[in-house]
Formats: C-alpha cells, structure tokens, sequence
C-alpha cells in the first residue's frame, strides 16, 4: 500500500507502507461490531428506560436476581429487610391498587398468574369509590373474608384495617411512582377520558389547557397546599379511612402510612424499578407472583400506556414538587425498602451458591 506522506511545504513523497489486509478487515470488523452494539443498548434504554434493567457487561436485558445492579446510595448499610408474617392471613392478597403507577399492568399479570398458580383473583369495578365509612369498610372487610383461599382481590381503595373490625388482615401490596410524574400522568389521563367521553362535541375550554398553564396560574388541580384535604395523593392509600390521612403534609397521616406498610405490605413496588419490583414480589410472594418476571418481559402484557402525554419542563416539575414533602418522603421509603430487600434476595442466592460449591 502507498501513502502519501506530508514532510512540509517543499517535500511530499509517497512512501510504501506495508499493512496487513487481515488485520485491516478485522480492525473495521470490530469497529462496525461495536458500534451496533452501543447503539442497540442507547436505543433499548431510549425506547423503555422505566421497564427494562439494560446490563451493559453482558448486552442483555436484565431477567434475573443477579444481574441487577443495587444502587448502595438508596440502600441501608448493614441492615437486612425483615418482614413479619404472622398474624395476617397468607391466603388472601390485598392490591388497593393506587391509579397511575402501572396497576392496569400488575392487575393483568395477577389474573393470568391466577390462572397458572391456581388461585382465584377478583377485580373491582369500582374506580371511584376510595374513602369508605365505618359500615363500607365493614361490608368490605367481610366481603373479603368469605372469598375462597387461596385468592387475590384488588380494587382502588384507600388502606382498610381489618383488625380493627376483629378480622385477619390480608396480605398487602402496592406499586408507587415518581409523585410529579404520576400528577402528570393523571392531568394528561383525565383529558385523554373527557376527549374520549365527549366525542366529536367540542370541549370545554378547561380541559385544552395545557399543564404548564395549570401549574403557573395556581388551578386548584394542580396546586397542594398545607393542610387542605386531598383524595389524589398517594399518601392515603397506605395511610387508610382516617380523615387525617388526607391533610397534605401531615405528619401523622405520614408516619401512618409507613407503619402500616411495615406492618401489612411485605412488599411495595416501584414503577420506574418494575424488574426489581418483580423480582421481590416473586421471591417474598412466589404463592401469587411466580414467573411474574418473565410474563411481564415475554408477553407484551404492558397495556393501558397514555401516548398522549406532553412533554414538561423540568421548572414546572421543580414548582410542583417543592411542596410535596409528605409525598416525597414516602416514595424514597418506598424505594429504599425495595431496593433493600433486593440486596437480601442477591445474598440469599450468592449464601446458596456458596453452600452448593461446598458440597460439590
């Protein structure tokens, strides 16, 4: 091969420089490998970064308790998640499922789990009924309790203590998300509803108006303010029937909710972590969610997904969420404690390899 060699102003020659053709075809080899490579996992992160735990080292979406990686800065050092399971009804699961945070999709997963696990799951279709006087929450408590075991049950509704009415509670479980980016879905949601609703009738001008708008002219709908009462937080769902647990930073709805999630949820998933949602709610429920995981990755059963969602900037997102304290709090609980209980399912299995290496 000749190259022509640049030796200054005056001189310039062509120099034979022996290359390898082998080693040429190998070198662009690799660089077009690479290159595919890089830009399939960009391209996975890019088209679902909430769903999928892309590994990197190994260039495969992330299906196991292993190859997820635990993010230490969320996770307690030195303390191992526990859950007591005594006292509560094992049988029977409770999904008070909170809206906007992926329940259409863990609602399909349990009634096709039901079928292959063989329970029976029941559904509500009740969607708008979530704070219940004594009486409901009675009629509640014993509708449950004369479903057949083993069975799931999930409804949109506010946390009920069925202790209270001399009941065992069942087993609870929820999914959170993000509380600005839930608000956001909701808003986008309800217009999405009323567009479908009204049909080819126009509209009115209130349900055009654009989230931004909403936000800076302080809308009640997008506004949350100390102490006033709300029903479309997240907080209450964990908290329950007290009319206190709709105060807005309260700090006792606020330490309510967290007591009953440690006593009555052995497991709080996340949205934006649905794998390792799904891989705890395997190993700590396997009665309910065995084989949730892979359903969820080789099915297609993701459903009920709003594409009509605008996108919003990060100062109106800052305006919303400085004043969703309680809210915020309770979401970095949440994730904490999953992501906990995630590092104690990967030591449980490295312990089991240990001892299998031992007796081999």
């Amino acid at each position: 091969m000749y190259v022509r060699l640049y030796m200054g102003p005056q001189v310039e020659e062509m120099v034979h420089v022996p290359v390898s053709l082998h080693r040429l075809w190998l070198t662009c080899f690799l660089v077009l490998v690479t290159t595919v490579f890089l830009i399939y996992a960009v391209f996975n992160l890019m088209k679902n970064p909430s769903d999928v735990s892309f590994n990197l080292r190994t260039g495969r979406n992330c299906l196991t308790t292993e190859c997820l990686a635990v993010d230490d800065s969320v996770v307690t050092s030195g303390n191992s998640f526990s859950f007591d399971f005594r006292g509560l009804d094992v049988d029977k699961l409770m999904y008070n499922r909170a809206p906007k945070c992926g329940s259409t999709t863990i609602y399909n997963i349990m009634r096709k789990l039901s079928v292959d696990l063989g329970y029976q799951h029941y559904n509500s279709k009740i969607y708008d009924k979530k704070i219940l006087d004594e009486s409901q929450q009675r009629r509640f408590v014993k509708r449950v309790r004369k479903m057949p075991s083993p069975c799931s049950f999930d409804r949109h509704v506010f946390f009920v203590n069925f202790s209270k009415f001399g009941e065992k509670s069942p087993l609870y479980i929820n999914v959170v998300r993000d509380p600005v980016e839930r608000i956001i879905s909701s808003y986008f949601y309800r217009r999405v509803t009323a567009r479908r609703r009204a049909n080819k009738e126009r509209l009115n001008e209130y349900w055009m108006n654009k989230f931004e708008q909403c936000v800076l002219s302080s809308d009640p709908e997008c506004t949350f303010i100390d102490g006033r009462t709300y029903s479309v937080l997240l907080l209450p769902y964990f908290c329950g029937q007290d009319k206190k647990c709709l105060v807005h930073n309260h700090p006792w709805a606020l330490w309510q909710a967290k007591q009953n999630i440690e006593k009555f949820y052995p497991v709080v998933g996340v949205l934006e972590d649905m794998n390792t949602t799904l891989i705890v709610l395997e190993r700590r429920l396997p009665r309910f969610f065995r084989g949730a995981l892979k359903l969820y990755h080789n099915t297609g059963i993701r459903r009920n997904q709003n594409t009509h969602k605008e996108e919003v900037s990060e100062e109106i997102k800052d305006l919303l969420r400085a004043n969703l304290t309680a809210e915020y709090e309770l979401y970095f609980f949440i994730k904490r404690r999953l992501r906990q209980q995630l590092r104690d399912i990967q030591m449980e299995v490295k312990r089991k390899k240990h001892v299998r290496s031992k007796i081999i």
